[in-house]
């Protein structure tokens, strides 16, 4: 799933590689050492015999073969005592199974903290933020490069869509080959920019507007609106800000972690500020 985040007037967009990863490598190689083994002491010795020693689809075998197919653990330990393991094998292979998981959930998570930042002099193009919307729509599985798709799927006008969607061509934030549309780059951040920018305060007042249209329009059991008024010693400020913020990457890691196959594009909206005014400010 794509998120949208916002902290210290920054916007940044994220996406998810949708390509499969397979944690069992060696497991696999296990797997394609017995076969030949096999093979060679039997030249009839098929795959599909292969797979029917092991109690599997020979197309299943057939894709766990070529790296195609993750298999669970409990899945590597079944087929591992078919093939005759012993226990001693098995626990190693399931102990180099989970080092690797781990390693793979460790490596996306550092890869989804990574960003490309939209260039300074490009955001007074893009501080409408139905850009952002465009790009993530793009990471959706049904995407379709078709100007009245886009334009149903994020409620705008073709014609806004159309003029959004040449810009960011035209910007490099969107790329075209031949009828394929990918991204310029995998994530892209407007943090850093000076909190007093007009662009990018323009483009939090847009989302914000959103917000509000989300309010009367989406279903309660698809968003997700509360509001806390408290009163607060204003040095615990930087601590709730920390909090937020932590809350913040909580969320973007597990959408960006866990977010296999995104279908929708999401804002998540965080705002904090005061509603009296404060003596030195009058």
């Amino acid at each position: 799933m794509i998120f949208k985040n916002y902290i210290d007037a920054g916007i940044f967009m994220k996406n998810v590689n949708s390509c499969v990863e397979n944690p069992n490598d060696n497991f696999v190689e296990k797997l394609k050492e017995i076969f030949s083994r096999r093979s060679e002491k039997n030249s009839k010795y098929s795959l599909r015999a292969f797979a029917r020693d092991l109690q599997i689809e020979p197309s299943l075998l057939s894709k766990i073969m070529r790296g195609l197919y993750p298999l669970t653990e409990a899945m590597l330990q079944r087929i591992a005592r078919r093939l005759g393991l012993s226990e001693e094998e098995i626990a190693n292979l399931v102990q180099e199974f989970r080092l690797q998981n781990k390693a793979l959930e460790e490596g996306k998570a550092e890869k989804a903290n990574t960003f490309f930042p939209i260039a300074i002099d490009h955001l007074k193009y893009i501080s409408e933020s139905y850009h952002i919307d465009l790009l993530a729509l793009i990471e959706t599985v049904d995407f379709k490069n078709d100007i009245g798709w886009i334009a149903n799927r994020l409620d705008l006008s073709e014609e806004k869509v159309k003029d959004a969607f040449d810009r960011l061509v035209r910007l490099g934030y969107i790329v075209l080959n031949e009828q394929k549309v990918t991204l310029g780059k995998p994530q892209y951040s407007t943090l850093g920019f000076p909190s007093t920018s007009d662009s990018l305060k323009q483009m939090q007042a847009t989302s914000l507007e959103q917000a509000i249209k989300a309010l009367f329009k989406v279903p309660l059991n698809e968003r997700s609106q509360s509001t806390l008024t408290f009163a607060v010693d204003m040095k615990l400020i930087p601590k709730i800000i920390d909090e937020i913020n932590s809350f913040r990457r909580k969320i973007n890691k597990l959408a960006s972690v866990e977010g296999k196959r995104p279908t929708e594009v999401y804002h998540l909206s965080l705002s904090l500020y005061p509603v009296t005014t404060r003596n030195n400010r009058r």
